[in-house]
């Protein structure tokens, strides 16, 4: 008997299109690491603050740069947290508004209906919740540092905790209070914390091994570290995660020339830290494709988890295989292909969602899933493949009204 065949993509809409930048598609190959790279992986890509960098529309901390970060490829997202009057924390770096929004004044001078119906960050989005930005972290399939900026207040914490807890261990607590961490580590053994060093004031000062919090890995600035540092915390059996800012300068290759105590990438790939906290993503990733100090790690895996695919077919019952608005991490449209013989199954479109009636025992049913990959490409034409594609089939046998389990 013949088999047919029909094809459907599940339809865009997962997130919210006002927040996100667009992305043009690629036609060059990604880019393969360099010949010369040993086989140590490049210190991971965190995206400081969502990895603005010199993009003017990506405003720091918001959704369209966590958007084009996810883009990207990074490791791992870094953004931080302030609470408002009403106790709800959002996504801002300072404690005031005045620098990154159009309005004036403290975060906690503002209800959180107050922030989202009006106040607009620069590049005229809205402020994210950290329930928004970690349900978006969550769906991308890309680990969080989430810096506590706040005073050290437990009712605060427990906030802060709670709305982590709602998106898995992947969310790290983070920030430079190891009041916050310590309590933390006693209220959630599994939750993983990265703690950004001693200060006096508002400046990093040197920090040992016996200083870090319990259960946390160290992050310092870049301008405490050496290779004979980041050694001392790896020897302690910890990763370094080295962090920049603009006033310490050197978020490059190589560092800027002239600034006592600089340490560019180069320096701090070969000084061993696990994890690069940069404000240009791109640039980063682009410059472990192209150097032969280390390997660039793999693109991420494609996932979804959308699909809830029937353990068994039997005939007389209709079941979703596609709903409406499925996509893969990578935010690209899933695809089903559904072969069956003619009497046995019978695909349809309800509201959006692709269906299958069973009709007829005997028969055959192989659905076949697939999205494409995502390739991100610089301005100035270099491209990787940050999400790999997303390939999954079932195939089942029907046999009356039991059904058999599908295999694959």
């Amino acid at each position: 008997m013949k088999l047919q065949s029909w094809t459907y993509l599940g339809l865009a809409g997962v997130v919210g299109a006002a927040t996100l930048l667009p992305l043009t598609a690629a036609n060059s190959a990604p880019t393969a690491p360099a010949a010369t790279a040993t086989a140590k992986y490049c210190p991971k890509a965190v995206a400081h603050r969502g990895g603005e960098g010199d993009v003017t529309n990506a405003n720091e901390n918001s959704m369209g740069a966590f958007n084009r970060a996810a883009n990207i490829g990074v490791d791992v997202m870094e953004t931080d947290v302030w609470f408002t009057k009403d106790k709800v924390p959002v996504i801002m770096h300072d404690a005031t508004l005045d620098r990154t929004t159009d309005a004036k004044g403290n975060v906690s001078d503002y209800t959180w209906a107050q922030l989202k119906h009006g106040v607009r960050l620069n590049n005229g989005e809205r402020i994210p919740s950290l329930h928004e930005a970690l349900a978006y972290f969550a769906f991308r399939d890309v680990p969080s540092f989430i810096e506590y900026k706040d005073a050290d207040d437990p009712q605060l914490y427990r906030i802060y905790l709670r709305t982590m807890k709602d998106y898995g261990v992947d969310a790290w607590a983070a920030g430079f209070s190891a009041d916050m961490l310590e309590w933390m580590h006693a209220h959630d053994k599994n939750r993983d914390l990265m703690w950004f060093g001693l200060r006096s004031g508002s400046i990093p000062i040197p920090t040992t091994p016996a200083d870090v919090p319990s259960g946390a890995q160290p992050g310092l600035i870049n301008v405490l570290l050496s290779k004979e540092t980041v050694a001392s915390f790896t020897d302690a059996g910890y990763k370094m995660n080295v962090w920049y800012n603009t006033n310490t300068k050197g978020d490059n290759p190589t560092g800027t020339p002239g600034v006592p105590g600089d340490k560019g990438w180069a320096t701090m790939t070969q000084a061993g830290v696990h994890w690069m906290s940069t404000d240009y993503p791109d640039h980063y990733k682009e410059w472990t494709i192209k150097t032969g100090l280390c390997q660039e790690r793999p693109a991420k895996q494609s996932i979804q988890d959308c699909l809830t695919l029937p353990h068994k077919m039997k005939r007389g019952t209709t079941y979703t295989i596609l709903p409406q608005g499925c996509m893969t991490s990578a935010e690209k449209k899933i695809s089903v292909k559904v072969s069956a013989n003619k009497s046995t199954a019978v695909m349809k479109r309800q509201q959006g969602a692709t269906l299958l009636k069973v009709k007829n025992a005997g028969g055959k049913v192989t659905l076949r899933y697939q999205a494409p990959h995502r390739i991100w490409t610089t301005g100035n034409g270099n491209s990787w493949e940050s999400y790999t594609s997303y390939r999954k089939s079932r195939t089942y046998h029907v046999k009356g009204s039991g059904g058999t389990h599908g295999k694959g």
